[in-house]
Order: C-alpha cells, then sequence, then structure tokens
C-alpha cells in the first residue's frame, strides 16, 4: 500500500503543525499476495529479524512480544472487524520522517494478515479482462490532537 497511509494522515492533519497521535487500520476483504508482495514481504521480514517495529513516544522500538489484537471499527460499509495492532506498515516509518507525532500505530484486519503470511495462500485471481482481483480495501487514518 506504499504511502497510502501516509498521505491520509498528512491530509488529515490540515493545518495543524503537530499532533498527539495517528492510527491507521487497514481493512482487506482478503490478501491473497502477488510473488512481488510475497518478495518484498520476505525481503522486509529479513532485515527486521524476528521484530516488529512500532514508534512510540518519539522513537522507534523493535518489538517481539506478540502484537496486539484487538478490534477496529471501520466506516461503514466494513463496520468493527477484529485487527493485529503495531502491524508493520511503511506508515510507521515514512510519517514520523516529515509529522511531528510521537505515537504512530498501524493496524491490519486479522483476516488479511493471516492470508498474506500463509504459504498456502493462492496468488489473486483476475476478476475481469484488465487483470484486476476482486479484493477490496479500506484504509481509515486518525489523528488525535
Amino acid at each position: 500500500f506504499g504511502g497510502l497511509g501516509d498521505l491520509l494522515v498528512t491530509a488529515a492533519m490540515g493545518d495543524w503543525t503537530e499532533a498527539d497521535e495517528a492510527h491507521i487500520a487497514y481493512a482487506l476483504s482478503s490478501w491473497h499476495p502477488t510473488a512481488g508482495t510475497r518478495l518484498s514481504g520476505a525481503v522486509s521480514r529479513e532485515r527486521r529479524g524476528d521484530h516488529r517495529l512500532r514508534y512510540r513516544g518519539g522513537k522507534w522500538e523493535r518489538r517481539t512480544d506478540a502484537a496486539p489484537a484487538l478490534e477496529w471499527t471501520f466506516p461503514e460499509p466494513v463496520g468493527r472487524r477484529p485487527v493485529i495492532g503495531e502491524f508493520t506498515m511503511a506508515d510507521v516509518v515514512t510519517v514520523p520522517q516529515h509529522l511531528v507525532i510521537p505515537d504512530v500505530t498501524t493496524y491490519m484486519s486479522a483476516e488479511a494478515a493471516r492470508d498474506v503470511v500463509s504459504p498456502d495462500t493462492q496468488a489473486p485471481a483476475a476478476a475481469d479482462e484488465s487483470g484486476r482481483s476482486d479484493q477490496t480495501f479500506l484504509v481509515d487514518a486518525v489523528v488525535r490532537s
């Protein structure tokens, strides 16, 4: 998802020069990773080792404890869903590079998190002649001050 969460947090900041916290939650109908997604995930895991990255109190932390299992209420039509908190996404690194926000947390819908790491999850299937899949997603960005 590249910098989409970062872009949404930046837009949500509006004319604020700083905020206390940012939360970026991803809801996916499923996550059937392409070969490129699997490769980039493998490279990321190799670089991080068995750690996940968290940005708290203005500092990055490498965590090895279990990521929190939570619930997030997404805008309709998705609604309340189980999520994995502190799911390492690019936003946890990019947002603090240019915005003054001491706490940045990312979340991933639990089903998608399971899909993307399972070796049994198939690659996405084309749903139309353009080759696009029928996977849908919603990104919810909340900034608080």
